[in-house]
């Protein structure tokens, strides 16, 4: 994550240097990335990025986080209007992301397009924890599910996963939309079934 320098800088150098970031983490698979490009690219001497960021995956952390932000408030609002049921909300956040126009599609599919094993890794788990643990989970109505609290972080995980897949299958245009969206529902559905009280 940024240190506290990088917060002290102006808003346009922040920019500068995640915009730069952004197009690295685009354009190769994580391990192929390169600080040395990212700061190439903008002129920036090599001991000034470690002002800011550790590492190549304190960079990539923050891209991320920065955009799974902007749709923890969209998912709120979604659970709001479907009763907190999270099945069809995860659903419905699906269909805002893909049909928004204002949403930016092209950062989605820069960083999830081109994520391999190693970055889902590294980002998943670790972003999960802090957004999704006690703050999102809490405002799931879980009643009609048979889930201890462990359970519940599990559920959660699979469920994003399933999301950022999808998503990027969609924007990749690899497969017919229509045709990602009923695979997409027909997974989730099958994990309500699985939980749902007998």
């Amino acid at each position: 994550m940024p240190t506290k320098a990088f917060f002290n800088l102006d808003i346009q150098k922040q920019t500068r240097l995640l915009d730069a970031a952004k197009h690295e983490f685009s354009q190769n698979l994580f391990e192929n990335t390169s600080i040395n490009k990212i700061i190439k690219n903008i002129d920036m001497p090599r001991g000034s990025f470690y002002l800011y960021f550790n590492n190549k995956e304190d960079i990539y952390l923050y891209i991320v986080e920065s955009y799974l932000k902007k749709f923890k408030k969209i998912l709120f609002e979604i659970l709001e209007q479907n009763n907190h049921d999270i099945f069809e909300s995860i659903i419905c956040l699906y269909d805002y992301i893909l049909e928004n126009k204002n949403i930016d599609h092209e950062l989605v599919t820069n960083i999830f397009l081109n994520m391999d094993s190693k970055q889902l890794e590294l980002a998943i788990p670790e972003l999960l924890k802090k957004e999704v643990d006690g703050y999102i989970i809490g405002s799931i109505n879980f009643d009609d599910y048979i889930l201890d609290e462990e359970d519940k972080t599990v559920v959660m995980s699979i469920i994003f996963t399933l999301l950022f897949t999808n998503i990027t299958k969609s924007l990749s245009n690899t497969c017919a939309n229509k045709k990602v969206r009923e695979f997409y529902i027909s997974q989730i559905n099958i994990i309500k079934k699985g939980l749902e009280r007998r």
